[in-house]
């Protein structure tokens, strides 16, 4: 076949662009591979947390709660002591008991925490008659942290009010048809944060039958950030596997898509789809090529794909984003190393199952203003960023006080649908913990930290976990065994 001049030129820029982004793809997946498997080492014992219908519970005393007001750990100078009294309501809130050991070696303290009751569903407040509705559709990937530690990257928003308003803000996930039937709701939250103050200002802690979240909160006029989270107690890592299977095709003989891997295509472009019209425009191209080849799309680049491929209002079509990968396989002559590496960062495994991605619809609708809603950008959770900083107090400020030993305070928030635990050490020098939930019952727990050997940062308040039941209509409790190492 006889090319034209228009056909090489086009061949050649893109293959320059794929030039770009192979030695970063190749690299990125690699890292990503060692990092989960370290992951998984890591936490390969919190699966026995998810065990059983029951469990023997610590029957000591337990603690006051001490409801926290100001920005600083608070360390109460005496434990209160309650007898156990099954029939208050309250005395199930918390319960705790402490025990030092005569071996100078450690200090031991264990405790039980019991969380709310589970509150029926609730379906989202009606926005029907509202003003203005705005969806914006996101995601949740694995990914590693600049630690090579395993971290959950997702999309962020920023939403302006024009007016003082209320808002009602929902987000629930998704799937697709690359994606596994789900025995429970993926746990998608939300955030609302002031961003000139840089406190969370409303949280989605009610869900419905159908895992959507959803608060309503009123809202002055201004900017906020929305911060999309997931505890990761559901959206794990996929295992590596012992055995694993052949790849699925991605190409035919003759060099075309094979049909299961043109699925998936556009399952990827509907997934990055973020405005839901369609088509994609230079921004959501850029965040799926940021994605999978850590290359931003230049001036130059955005044309070549304008010129060569279908296009429609200037936005890149579904059928120009699938010619694109047709010529890159065509380019590659065979080679689909590099189509692997775009599918892994996009969460798909060797068998074209979106098993490491979490797609999830975001809505805010306000109730006589106009309001924005637009995507800022990908970023992984769980890190010292403003808006996590601005989650960790919030959970800390509302939560309880469960044990203090007059040196590590752990305080817990909980919803009735999961909950997190956070530390607080108030001594100057770092210190060396040992946190053991090996007898909790009924319990998912994701944990942040490295909890065999948890080193808190002097004098600062640090997530600990999340956690939620394995089975939702069943009771469900965190035992923690603290050990200060030496």
């Amino acid at each position: 076949m006889v090319l034209t001049t228009a056909e090489r030129t086009v061949e050649q820029n893109i293959v320059r662009m794929e030039q770009k982004e192979r030695l970063h793809r190749r690299d990125k997946v690699e890292r990503q591979r060692e990092r989960t498997v370290a992951h998984h080492q890591a936490i390969s014992g919190r699966d026995r947390l998810s065990s059983s219908d029951s469990s023997a519970r610590p029957s000591e005393p337990r603690s006051t709660v001490e409801k926290r007001d100001g920005g600083q750990p608070q360390i109460p100078k005496e434990i209160d002591r309650l007898p156990l009294d099954s029939g208050r309501s309250s005395a199930r809130s918390s319960r705790s008991s402490f025990r030092s050991s005569t071996n100078n070696a450690a200090h031991t303290a264990d405790f039980s925490v019991l969380p709310p009751p589970r509150r029926a569903c609730r379906p989202a407040p009606d926005d029907s008659s509202f003003k203005t509705t705005v969806k914006r559709k996101g995601y949740f990937f694995y990914d590693e942290n600049e630690r090579g530690e395993a971290a959950i990257v997702g999309t962020r928003y920023k939403l302006v009010l024009h007016a003082d308003d209320a808002v009602v803000i929902t987000i629930k996930p998704t799937t697709n048809s690359d994606m596994p039937t789900p025995t429970s709701p993926m746990d998608t939250m939300l955030a609302v944060i002031d961003r000139e103050k840089g406190e969370v200002i409303a949280l989605t802690k009610d869900r419905d039958e159908n895992g959507c979240f959803h608060a309503r909160v009123d809202l002055d006029r201004g900017s906020y950030y929305l911060l999309p989270f997931c505890t990761g107690c559901r959206f794990r890592p996929r295992m590596e596997d012992k055995q694993p299977k052949s790849s699925a095709a991605l190409i035919e003989e003759d060099l075309k898509l094979s049909k299961r891997f043109r699925m998936v295509l556009m399952n990827v472009f509907d997934m990055f789809d973020l405005d839901d019209n369609g088509l994609l425009n230079r921004e959501e191209f850029n965040l799926y090529n940021v994605r999978t080849g850590d290359e931003t799309v230049t001036d130059d680049e955005w044309r070549v794909v304008s010129e060569n491929f279908s296009m429609s209002s200037g936005e890149l079509t579904m059928k120009g984003f699938v010619e694109l990968h047709q010529l890159e396989a065509k380019d590659a002559e065979g080679d689909t190393d590099d189509m692997w590496l775009s599918l892994a960062q996009v969460g798909y495994d060797s068998q074209l199952q979106l098993s490491e991605g979490c797609p999830f619809v975001l809505q805010a609708s306000s109730l006589a203003s106009e309001l924005d809603l637009t995507v800022t950008g990908i970023k992984a959770l769980m890190e010292d960023d403003m808006e996590w900083q601005a989650l960790t107090e919030y959970l800390w400020s509302n939560g309880q006080t469960v044990t203090t030993d007059t040196v590590l305070t752990i305080r817990q928030w909980s919803s009735p649908f999961y909950s997190a635990l956070l530390a607080a050490d108030t001594q100057e020098t770092r210190q060396r913990y040992n946190m053991d939930f090996a007898h909790s019952t009924n319990a998912i727990i994701n944990p942040v930290v490295a909890l065999a050997e948890f080193s808190p940062r002097p004098q600062e308040i640090q997530m600990l976990l999340f956690a939620m039941p394995q089975h939702e209509t069943r009771p469900w409790n965190l035992a923690l065994r603290a050990t200060k190492l030496q």
